[in-house]
């Protein structure tokens, strides 16, 4: 047994910066998107439609999103 075997890992599928044109601030996400209030803003799953209503909602370069 590894130190590493006792590690717990959490994997992410992918992780970008993209500039906004429009700043969405914490208000706008909640109401306009429907992101929950009282979750930590620091990192957390985004399900298909959240992620789209802030693409639009940003106002993004669509050339830059993959889908």
């Amino acid at each position: 047994m590894t130190r590493f075997d006792s590690i717990r890992h959490v994997w992410s599928k992918t992780i970008y910066n993209v500039a906004l044109k429009r700043r969405l601030n914490q208000q706008r996400l909640v109401q306009e998107v429907g992101l929950v209030k009282d979750t930590f803003w620091g990192y957390f799953p985004l399900s298909e439609q959240e992620f789209e209503k802030i693409i639009i909602k940003g106002d993004v370069y669509e050339s830059i999103i993959v889908d």
